[in-house]
């Protein structure tokens, strides 16, 4: 019934609007609003910002977008990876793959981390994102728990909210030197004081969080969570590509767990190498600003 009453306001709003065309973000609202724009005879792009291969919805929603997907103007997605699963619902011509786009906030004279920071010289591993089962955090815990006792200078910094924050703090009581910032609105000032960034994701659809460490110079260590990995890693340039922890036979995911710990240990142990994977990082994220990509969403919008 809310979803009912959901779609009706909505068509009532569109009729009043009289938009030239309507462009929606994420799956139930890309669903929820094609029901909408349905015999209004609006021209209706959609957005996908995940893999629907991995991020499930609920029975009831899937027959619904099996339903209605079919039926929009356009669709962008963020990997071709993901185009190519998504022909199921839509023709193939109808997709536009544009990566994200990033703009980070200048850092300003205050930090989120001022009055949490460990002793001065500390320095950061750094996690953003949001604290829940397909990031993978409790996989970096527990790679952190194998590494943070041949690293007594450094601490493992995780920046988010999520339903598994009162559990991964658990799993954490005993592990020295983990902080959980909570949520910060200006990512930009971690990444300024941070030394090494880690993606422990279990699948993603393109990780922004990843793209804005690198765009602020951070060598980064990430799970083969997403075809857009290969294309930012470079053969390894800016990005130290292990695989995904979870989800695999035991002896499988003890290697992945140990190549997630040793990356993070190889790295913290050489400045020269994250000095250098730092600038090839850099040059790479450089090629995501939006005066780069925007032109491929005006082109979007004019047709």
């Amino acid at each position: 019934l809310a979803n009912v009453r959901r779609v009706r306001l909505l068509r009532q709003t569109l009729r009043r609007l009289r938009p030239d065309f309507v462009l929606s973000f994420s799956d139930q609202m890309n669903i929820v609003s094609l029901e909408a724009t349905r015999g209004l005879q609006v021209p209706h792009w959609i957005s996908e910002h995940s893999h629907p291969g991995h991020q499930r919805l609920s029975p009831f929603w899937e027959r619904w977008r099996k339903r209605s997907y079919p039926r929009c103007t356009g669709c962008h997605v963020l990997t071709e990876e993901i185009a190519s699963y998504m022909t199921r619902w839509i023709a193939a011509d109808k997709f536009r793959v544009i990566p994200p786009a990033i703009s980070l906030p200048p850092v300003g004279q205050s930090s989120e981390l001022s009055s949490g920071r460990g002793k001065a010289g500390m320095r950061s591993v750094l996690y953003v994102g949001r604290l829940s089962e397909e990031k993978g955090c409790a996989e970096l815990l527990r790679a952190w728990a194998e590494v943070a006792g041949e690293l007594p200078d450094w601490q493992l910094l995780i920046a988010g909210e999520g339903a598994l924050r009162g559990e991964l703090e658990q799993q954490a009581r005993e592990m020295p030197r983990v902080q959980f910032l909570g949520w910060v609105e200006n990512p930009a000032s971690l990444y300024a004081q941070a030394d090494l960034f880690v993606l422990p994701s279990r699948y993603e659809g393109f990780p922004l969080a990843l793209l804005e460490a690198m765009r602020c110079g951070l060598p980064c260590v990430a799970t083969r969570c997403s075809s857009a990995i290969e294309v930012l890693s470079r053969a390894g340039e800016g990005v130290r590509v292990v695989p995904v922890v979870a989800e695999q036979g035991q002896t499988s995911e003890a290697k992945a767990l140990g190549a997630l710990a040793t990356s993070i240990l190889m790295l913290a142990e050489n400045p020269t190498l994250r000095q250098q994977m730092g600038h090839a990082a850099q040059s790479i994220a450089s090629g995501y600003r939006w005066d780069a990509l925007g032109p491929a969403w005006d082109a979007i919008l004019d047709a």
